[in-house]
């Protein structure tokens, strides 16, 4: 599913399942509201700069290599569920138990993705003890130090967005993007994780 949104004087419009819907500014205001009380724990994580040419693995990478000892990497990691699907844990899992989603975005499709994704990950810890295990195996098998960290999961997920100009987050995301974010948000929590959110600059290749 893909939404768009627009604005005239009067109004904002959000475009879903092929129809446009004028929201109610009050409920714009108690969205924006809503997802204010999110934790943004950006200066915390003090992401690098995602050069413009980067892929997402080498952005992981290198956020990696910004804070040696403290993450390791799973995005590559084959994680498998008691069904037998192989579910991606997270991009990077860092010392405080921050499970980090990361993705670029480009359009509303593409934060749907990342917010499911930490979703179903969060619910596979809570409730798949096969995935469970197998994450836990994986993760000591990367980093000893790791293990403790692992077995308290899930604890924290993070939506870390990227994005090119000055747009904040979430404030500055499309209107169907908000609304998405704050529904998984609570699904994270009922699933038994913190929800947080993490803002990343992408600039050109010249100025990383």
């Amino acid at each position: 599913m893909q939404g768009h949104w627009l604005r005239d004087a009067d109004r904002r419009y959000i475009l879903t399942l092929g129809r446009w819907f004028a929201l109610v500014e009050s409920y714009t205001q108690q969205l924006d509201a809503d997802l204010s009380k999110i934790e943004d724990v950006t200066a915390l994580l003090n992401p690098p700069a995602w050069p413009a040419s980067f892929r997402e693995g080498q952005y992981n990478t290198r956020f990696h290599r910004s804070r040696p000892g403290d993450t390791i990497v799973l995005d590559t990691v084959d994680i498998r569920s008691e069904d037998g699907d192989e579910i991606e844990a997270c991009d990077l899992l860092d010392r405080s138990g921050r499970l980090i989603h990361i993705k670029n975005y480009k359009k509303s499709q593409t934060l749907s993705h990342l917010f499911s994704q930490g979703l179903v990950s969060a619910i596979s810890l809570r409730r798949d003890p096969t995935y469970q295990a197998n994450f836990r195996r994986v993760v000591e098998g990367l980093d000893p130090a790791f293990t403790q960290i692992a077995e308290r999961a899930p604890e924290v997920v993070v939506y870390a967005i990227a994005v090119r100009d000055q747009r904040s987050i979430p404030a500055g995301l499309p209107s169907f993007s908000k609304v998405n974010l704050r529904d998984f948000t609570k699904r994270v929590q009922i699933a038994g994780a913190r929800p947080a959110i993490c803002r990343i600059q992408i600039v050109d290749d010249s100025a990383a």
